[in-house]
This record gives structure tokens, sequence and C-alpha cells, in this order.
């Protein structure tokens, strides 16, 4: 079982560095290093009273009468 596990090694090894070196890899590399990912939609802000301010903090604070 580990002699079929070391023999996988040296196989692994290349095949990656070749697939590394792959001019297609770089250049899709660079694509991403230069496009950022879109940034996520974040909700529109709604001023409404916090449950964690006080009162005093609100937007709307109706004058007593």
């Amino acid at each position: 079982s580990s002699n079929n596990l070391s023999g996988l090694v040296p196989i692994a090894s290349p095949t990656l560095s070749l697939f590394y070196d792959d001019p297609y890899m770089k250049v899709m590399h660079a694509y991403d290093a230069i496009i950022p990912p879109p940034a996520p939609i974040t909700p529109p802000t709604v001023l409404t009273p916090s449950p964690v301010l006080p009162p005093s903090f609100s937007v709307y604070t109706p004058t007593p009468p």
C-alpha cells in the first residue's frame, strides 16, 4: 500500500509542474489577477429606528404633543 503511494508521488509532481507552466494557465492566472471578482450586491440602506440604539438616535423622532 505504501509502495503504491510512494510510486505516485514522482508521477504527480512533473504533471503538476507541467500543468503549472502551461501558457494557458499563466494567461488565466493573469486574467484572474487583473479582473477583480464582482462585488456582492448589498441591500439598500434603509433608515429605520434601530432596536439597538435608543430612540434619540432614530431618524424619525415625532415631537410630543
